[in-house]
Order: structure tokens, then sequence, then C-alpha cells
């Protein structure tokens, strides 16, 4: 499965992952800083979208989760 998730709504992705370890998310966030991608990363999220480029950024990757890659905006390390 695949759920993309509001970044802005706060730290429900871990009990998420933790019961569904199959589901693949997606967090779009309206702040690109490294510590919020990093966040996302750690937590196990498959992509990292930023809502000003949802419309471009969000199909190309949810086919790149869905096909079993990750999908970061810059370097996350």
């Amino acid at each position: 499965g695949l759920a993309v998730l509001d970044r802005a709504r706060g730290g429900f992705f871990g009990r998420l992952g933790d019961r569904h370890s199959r589901l693949r998310a997606i967090i779009v966030s309206g702040r690109l800083e490294e510590v919020y991608r990093r966040a996302a990363f750690s937590g196990g999220a498959a992509g990292f979208v930023t809502k000003d480029l949802v419309f471009s950024d969000l199909v190309p990757c949810i086919r790149k989760v869905l096909a079993g890659g990750r999908w970061f905006p810059g370097e996350v390390w």
C-alpha cells in the first residue's frame, strides 16, 4: 500500500510504519529544511515532496516509490 501524509499533521507516521510494515509512505511538507527530510527518511518514509513542488513532483514520486525506490530532494545525510 501507499500513504501520502502531511508532515504538519504530526507524528502518526511512526505508528503507521509500525503497524503496516509493507506500507510505503510519502511525506508532503511545507518545509524543505534538512531536519525534516532527515526525520522523514529516518522514520522510514519512502519519499518526501515539498508543497511548493507537489504538482510537478508528486506523481513521479509515487511512481518511483511504488516501483520500490525512494524519492528525496537533495541529500538527506
